[in-house]
């Protein structure tokens, strides 16, 4: 469903779930960090009902070495 943010019922997911990744994993580059900022950009107005006390996105976590973020800018 990553593919196809669109057909994602996120109100039904909230009525089951407490929390919920809706993206691909993160690696350690500004590229990613920058493909999943801009995907909450353009998906904020289908994200923003359904997140509140109880139930949030995930939008993935990792451990990046900051350095290697700050150096491949």
């Amino acid at each position: 469903m990553i593919d196809h943010p669109d057909m994602v019922n996120y109100h039904l997911i909230a009525e089951h779930c407490n929390l919920w990744r809706n993206f691909d994993d993160i690696n350690s580059s500004w590229k990613s960090i920058m493909t999943i900022v801009n995907y909450y950009d353009h998906n904020q107005d289908r994200h923003i009902p359904t997140h509140g006390p109880g139930q949030w996105h995930d939008p993935d976590m990792d451990l990046v070495n900051v350095m290697s973020v700050i150096n491949t800018y």
